[in-house]
């Protein structure tokens, strides 16, 4: 009983993410790393228009380490979240734009006078230097096709 006393304790201190179950008899037969990558996630695809401000947003990436396994029956399983520790966002197709930030959770730009579509690769690293990558697909439209309008009409 000290001992679950303990876990739960250190559990508590080392991240606010931590969770602990009991063990199933299926857990015995999984492996537990002793650290899981973390997941990118870099957002949903975007459609704007020319000269629209445009935020990237990484914050969604996640990442969760099993910490201990099932050694024994009725033994716990501790999960506890890991850290996402850096971000790169790197153009990977279409017309190059000035990102701002690009080693920052959420970097922006400004959709330039070409239409077209921008993909942007997000490359996150945790505390442990496991990396994950998501893409996002950012479309620009012309203003006459976003809905902005235009001075004739056509018949």
């Amino acid at each position: 009983m000290v001992r679950i006393a303990w876990i739960v304790a250190a559990c508590g201190l080392l991240s606010s993410a931590c969770t602990i179950e009991m063990c199933e008899p299926a857990d015995f037969l999984n492996a537990c790393p002793a650290n899981i990558d973390p997941v990118a996630n870099a957002g949903p695809d975007q459609a704007v228009a020319v000269g629209d401000f445009v935020l990237l947003d990484g914050s969604f990436s996640t990442d969760e380490d099993v910490i201990t396994c099932c050694a024994e029956p009725n033994d716990l399983i501790i999960r506890m979240g890991g850290e996402v520790r850096t971000y790169r966002w790197v153009q990977t197709t279409g017309d190059a734009v000035d990102l701002e930030g690009p080693d920052s959770v959420t970097p922006s730009f400004t959709a330039p006078a070409t239409p077209g579509e921008r993909t942007f690769e997000l490359t996150v690293t945790d505390d442990r230097g496991g990396t994950n990558t998501d893409q996002v697909t950012i479309t620009i439209a012309a203003p006459d096709a976003a809905g902005g309008g235009s001075a004739e009409s056509g018949g």
